[in-house]
C-alpha cells in the first residue's frame, strides 16, 4: 500500500484502485522476467518459488506460458540464424526487440544448439496441451 500511495504523490492522503493497479503490474511483470532469467540460469528453486507466487496472485497460466513460449520462439530463431551464420545485426532485427535486449538473446543462443532450443519450445506447446486437456498441473520444472 505504501508504494501505491507514493505513486499517486506526495500529498497523496488516498489510495485508488488506479495506484495500486500500477504497482500490482509493475510487480508482475518483474516477476515474469525474473521467472524468464530463473529458467534461462536453469535456476529450478528460484523459478519453481516464482511460478508459484505468480499463479497464487491469480496470474492467468496461459499468459505466463505465451510469454515463456515467446521467449522460446525467440532463443531457437537466434540459435538458428547462428548456426547459419547469419549476421548478428540480421538476427537482431528479425527478433523485434530493442537493441539491448536483442543482443542479450543472442548472447544466450551462442550457448543453445537449435535443437536444444527447440526442444524447450516444444516443452511449451505440450504444457500447454496439458493445460488444455486436463486443467492447470501443479508447479513443476523440467529445466
Amino acid at each position: 500500500m505504501e508504494k501505491a500511495a507514493l505513486a499517486g504523490g506526495a500529498d497523496n492522503r488516498r489510495v485508488s484502485a488506479a495506484e495500486v493497479r500500477a504497482v500490482v503490474g509493475e510487480t508482475r511483470a518483474r516477476h515474469v522476467f525474473d521467472l524468464t532469467r530463473a529458467l534461462v540460469e536453469r535456476d529450478r528453486a528460484a523459478a519453481l518459488m516464482l511460478l508459484s507466487t505468480l499463479l497464487g496472485a491469480g496470474e492467468d497460466p496461459f499468459a505466463l506460458l505465451g510469454m515463456l513460449a515467446r521467449e522460446a520462439r525467440a532463443a531457437w530463431r537466434a540459435a538458428d540464424g547462428l548456426s547459419a551464420g547469419r549476421p548478428e545485426d540480421e538476427i537482431a532485427r528479425e527478433l523485434g526487440r530493442p537493441p539491448g535486449a536483442a543482443a542479450a538473446m543472442i548472447e544466450r543462443a551462442r550457448a543453445l544448439r537449435p535443437d536444444l532450443a527447440a526442444r524447450q519450445l516444444r516443452r511449451c506447446w505440450e504444457v500447454e496441451r496439458r493445460l488444455k486437456l486436463g486443467g492447470a498441473p501443479a508447479p513443476s520444472c523440467r529445466c
